[in-house]
């Protein structure tokens, strides 16, 4: 349901009814990113020292209200999926299906080396400040920053032309 959301939101907010499709999917990307900051923020919003600590989530529960938590955690969920559905179909709306394999598997490279790049860094952060501010902040900007790249490395989100003659 959340990419249909996601995409809700981009034909909402589109000017035009004629509008591109790789826009629309920007529009859903921006969107998600956007949508899933609240979750890893939300308890450092309120008070940097008691993050994670019972205090701050007390603290959080007070502020929105417990009937608001599942509302949070909701949002947080679809948004991210909606990132996920639309991250996973942009290899295949950008390149050509003889590349897609070829594209997905060096993203996923790329993924597993981020994953074995982070693992040690939480753990160094966690033990040298005692808490999990930064690393919540890390994965709350992780979002905005995979959307900046995106759109560095593919501004308009075109598709890809490859010569294969010439490739050869």
């Amino acid at each position: 349901m959340s990419p249909a959301v996601c995409q809700w939101l981009a034909d909402w907010s589109a000017p035009a009814p004629a509008r591109a499709e790789s826009k629309a999917k920007a529009d859903a990307d921006s969107h998600g990113a956007a949508l899933a900051l609240p979750a890893p923020n939300a308890f450092i919003a309120t008070d940097f020292e008691l993050v994670c600590s019972r205090e701050a989530l007390a603290h959080v529960l007070r502020v929105i209200g417990y009937e608001r938590l599942g509302d949070l955690i909701g949002i947080a969920a679809a948004a991210h999926q909606g990132w996920s559905a639309n991250l996973f179909t942009l290899s295949s709306d950008m390149f050509p299906k003889q590349a897609v394999g070829s594209v997905v598997g060096i993203g996923g490279m790329f993924g597993a080396i981020g994953g074995m790049v982070i693992s040690p860094l939480v753990g160094y952060i966690l033990q040298t400040t005692g808490n999990y501010v930064t690393i919540f902040i890390i994965a709350g900007s992780a979002y905005l920053v995979a959307l900046l790249i995106i759109h560095l490395l593919a501004p308009k989100l075109e598709p890809v032309k490859i010569d294969y003659e010439q490739s050869i």
